[in-house]
This record gives structure tokens, sequence and C-alpha cells, in this order.
């Protein structure tokens, strides 16, 4: 067993540095233990993007500047001294060419750099004097009578880490939250890979936008997804995710080389590779167990967005740090982590499955829908949750007319909006 922390944060990303630094600020001895040797280099699927500064996103009015991020609701802010690229249009596309625009004259997101975001926080945590333990595998924690501990393999070797808490933020495939028993009564919706291909020379009509691509015919179970990245037009990045066995690999190639969409990709080349393959659960509504609490994505359904990982990890250690006060912070931070993030409500999981698209429209009938408010131009946003609703609320519009002219079609939306999101994904578990 080696020395005690008062803080074993497990977990490199946004969410575990910011942990870190906001617990090293108040001078707690804290521990940091990830996986990878370098910090700094990011090779999982990421769109790298801080959402939502059209405000109200995750309970932030969220603000970027040069040289640093701002949550004003929040209380914080991080430092950032890398580039950005701003958004200001999220476009969706038919297989057969509809297009409908979500716009703004203000930027609603901006793409940055997550290498030189990571390593400004890296950096931060040293001089605050954090135990960086890199190439280090953290297999497991338990509760202890004083605290925690958790036990990580460092060069072939095995021993205990021992801390008054620990925080496990070590992202959707969390190790830690599963052998502490955090996701025993959560349901697994399933196993996915994403891939995602940065693309030099592409002649992307839509700059500065968020764009998705609907269709079966495209990637039979979500949208593909393409953006530019913090070089702008000179580097784009185009990703498909798949449940497996299936590759989404197999999506992108088609879709470069004989998708409706492929002349512009007639000149580009591939110059990087991202993927990830992630275990998706229902969200934890109470991410606690002992002296553990698991933050972020691996808590989370999917992902808690950039900012979202920065908030938690500064919510986390400030809620522990109250506890080791003797002030109950635990009940602040569930608080905070039930009111903030959208898929803790069931309202909006059901609504994020009813007004999905693809894997339940053919696409002719995606096509047929989008013509339906050809010429509508929406306001601006790239929220997951509440740009689905908007262009559904427009379809509904037209409901009558789709009842007329597609009776079968009315019929299926009718059934695909009854269901809830854990029915979509035990059926397709069952199959």
């Amino acid at each position: 067993m080696k020395e005690g922390y008062d803080f074993i944060v497990v977990g490199a990303g946004p969410a575990g540095l910011m942990a870190a630094k906001t617990a090293a600020e108040h001078n707690l001895k804290v521990a940091l233990v990830e996986r990878r040797k370098d910090i700094s280099r990011w090779t999982r699927a990421d769109c790298m993007m801080f959402y939502g500064l059209e405000g109200g996103f995750l309970g932030e009015d969220i603000q970027v500047e040069v040289g640093k991020i701002i949550f004003p609701r929040n209380g914080f802010a991080v430092s950032y001294r890398g580039g950005l690229y701003p958004l200001y249009n999220w476009r969706v596309l038919s297989p057969g060419g509809q297009r409908i625009d979500f716009t703004s004259e203000k930027p609603i997101a901006a793409v940055f750099d997550k290498g030189v975001l990571l390593r400004g926080l890296l950096e931060d945590i040293e001089k605050l004097g954090v135990t960086v333990l890199t190439g280090t595998l953290a297999l497991k924690a338990e509760n202890t009578q004083k605290g925690a501990k958790v036990l990580i393999k460092d060069q072939g070797d095995k021993y205990w880490l021992e801390a008054r808490k620990v925080i496990a933020a070590e992202g959707i495939n969390s190790r830690i939250t599963e052998s502490i028993g955090l996701n025993k009564e959560r349901l697994l919706m399933g196993r996915f890979k994403v891939v995602q291909y940065i693309m030099e020379g592409v002649e992307n009509p839509y700059p500065n936008s968020w764009i998705q691509f609907y269709g079966q015919s495209l990637s039979p179970f979500a949208p593909l997804h393409f953006l530019q990245t913090v070089s702008g037009e000179r580097l784009q990045k185009l990703g498909a995710i798949r449940p497996e066995p299936g590759n989404p690999e197999d999506d992108l190639k088609q879709f470069i080389e004989r998708g409706p969409y492929a002349s512009w990709f007639a000149k580009a080349s591939i110059v990087n590779k991202m993927g990830v393959t992630v275990k998706a659960f229902m969200p934890l509504e109470r991410p606690v167990t002992g002296n553990l609490l698991a933050i972020g994505d691996a808590a989370a359904f999917a992902e808690v967005e950039n900012q979202g990982a920065l908030m938690c990890g500064y919510h986390a250690s400030n809620a522990l740090i109250k506890e080791l006060e003797g002030e109950n912070g635990i009940e602040d931070y569930m608080k905070w982590w039930n009111r903030s993030f959208e898929f803790l409500n069931p309202e909006i999981q059901r609504i994020s499955q009813g007004y999905a698209i693809n894997p339940y429209y053919e696409d002719e009938e995606i096509d047929y829908l989008f013509s339906l408010l050809e010429g509508e131009v929406f306001a601006g946003s790239i929220n997951q949750y509440k740009i689905p609703k908007m262009l559904w609320d427009a379809i509904f519009r037209h409901s009558e007319r789709i009842q007329k002219e597609r009776p079968e079609l009315s019929k299926k939306i009718g059934e695909v909006h009854k269901m809830t999101l854990q029915d979509a994904f035990t059926v397709e578990q069952e199959e």
C-alpha cells in the first residue's frame, strides 16, 4: 500500500484534470492516475467543440474568449491558449439532397484543440504539486473504513493507492465505476464503435457548419457527422457510429467513394483516423457509493460534452472538499448533476428516441419529410436534444398533409414517437 492521499482522481480527460486542479487549489494532496503516457495526445473520436454558445446549454452560458473559457453561472474559468474555429450553423441533409438549416449570426459553437486544453490543465496541476501517474492502469477500487483505495498497475507492478476520497473520471468505459458496483442496476444499451476520418482537400460548400447526413443507405444506425476542425476548412472531420459487431468505417468508405455527396471528397485524402469503442449505459442519477464519486462520462448516457466534463470536475471536487469539512457536499453535487444534464430527464430521454430519424425511416421517407420544410430557416443551435424537437415540431405542422399523402408514414411516425429510449435499445438487444 502506497502513501495516502486526500484525493485520487482516475482519468486525465477534462473532468479528471479539472477535479485534480480544483482539489489541489485547496491545498489537498492529490494523485492523478492516467493510462495514457501522453495526456495531451488525444486520439479518441471526439468532435472537440464547446457547444451552446447561444446560451442555456447544460445550465450554463459559456463564454469562449481568447485565452480562456468562462463559466459565469458555475463561477469559474479555464485557461485555453489554443486556436478556435466558430460554427454558425447546424445543417441536416437527406440522401436526395434536401437540406434544413439551423443558423445564427453569432457562433453557436467553437471547435477547439483538445490537446492544448489538456496540456494547459496538466501544467496547472503539476505546478500545484499533484502526483501525476501516467502510463498507469487503474484496475479497480474499494471503499475502506477511512476512505477508499485504488488498485493500479504501473510497468507490470500492481499496488494499492489509498485516499480519503476517490473520483472516477476515466470515461464511458470506466473500470472503476464497474468495479465498485455502480453499473449493477444500469441498463446497458449496447456496445458501439465510432470512427472519424480527419481529411484535407474536402470541397465542402458549407463552412462554419456542423453537418449531419441522414439516411439508412448512408449509415443505418445514426447519421454521419461532419464538421471543420480547429484548422478550419483545411482539415475537416467525418464520422460514423455503429453497434458492434458492425464496422462504421465501412459506412465512411462507401459514403466518400459512392455516396450522394461523394463529389465533396473527390480530391480529399485521409490524414488521420480517430476511433473509440464504448459501452453505452443509461445515466446514473446518483453516481456515488461510499467515498467514491463517478463523474462526467463515467456516470452519463454517452457523453457530457467537453464543457460538461469541466463542470463535473469542478463541482465534484468542491463537493468532496465539503464532505471532508463535515458538510453535505454530495447532496449539493447530486442536485447540480440532475439539474444540469438533460439526459437525466425521463421526458428528454423519450424525446431523444422518439425524435430519432435513423434507423427508423427509409431514405425516400426522409427526403419527403425534409421536403416539407423547404425554404425554412430555423434558429441556430447545436443542442442534440433541442434540434430534433425543433425539427419534428416543424414537420408536425404538416401532419394533415402527411396523413393525406402518406398514411403509412403517418402511422409509423406515431408508433416511433411512443417509444422510450429503454424500449428501443431493449428491442435491439433482443434481436
